[in-house]
């Protein structure tokens, strides 16, 4: 992962880190005691951040093998509930391993509780199964998820209008009758 994809605050962690361990390999800060243990402490930090860079790497180089797959013509061979999240993730423009992070950004959360409603309304899953599916949740986020999503298309109108796409999107996925054109399409910009 580039320095470039960190969240700010690692970026500047990781940047401080870069620049006072040059520093001290270049002579160029004293090395006294506490510097010493100062640099020990920040490339300490900077090896974890590393650490976390190459387990996301892991991560996505997972889901690229998954999405060849998709590619090859595997498309049907994916779990439906797997079908179902990638159409929620497409859906909304949101990284699949986002939607299913461990992330609690507000639009984050809202998608992702979009796709655990539809993973009750459509697949009928236990909420178990799902918080499962969606992360490793507890299957109580699952009915809270299911519940909220369920009050606010009763009020928000537009939000139901938008659900209601959605569902036609979904079931046409899991039904495998999407149209051609449209599943070339999500199969192509699955692969980018």
């Amino acid at each position: 992962m580039s320095i470039e994809q960190l969240v700010p605050r690692e970026r500047e962690a990781h940047e401080r880190a870069r620049a006072f361990r040059a520093a001290i390999e270049a002579k160029a800060v004293p090395d006294t005691g506490i510097m010493s243990l100062a640099a020990h402490r920040r490339i300490e930090a900077e090896k974890r951040y590393e650490e976390m860079d190459r387990r996301r790497w892991a991560i996505l180089d997972r889901q690229e093998r998954e999405i060849r797959s998709i590619t090859h013509g595997a498309w049907p061979s994916l779990s439906r509930i797997r079908r179902l999240q990638m159409c929620v993730a497409k859906f909304y423009e949101t990284p699949l391993d986002k939607l299913l992070s461990q992330l609690r950004c507000e639009p984050l959360v809202m998608h992702r509780q979009i796709g655990i409603y539809f993973a009750r309304e459509e697949l009928k899953l236990s909420y178990p199964a799902i918080g499962s599916k969606f992360g490793g949740r507890d299957h109580t986020t699952a009915i809270h998820a299911h519940r909220k999503i369920g009050a606010r298309r009763l009020v928000d109108g537009d939000f139901s209008d938008e659900l209601d796409l959605l569902a036609q999107l979904i079931r046409a996925e899991l039904a495998d009758t999407a149209i051609p054109a449209e599943r070339a399409l999500l199969r192509q910009e699955a692969a980018e």
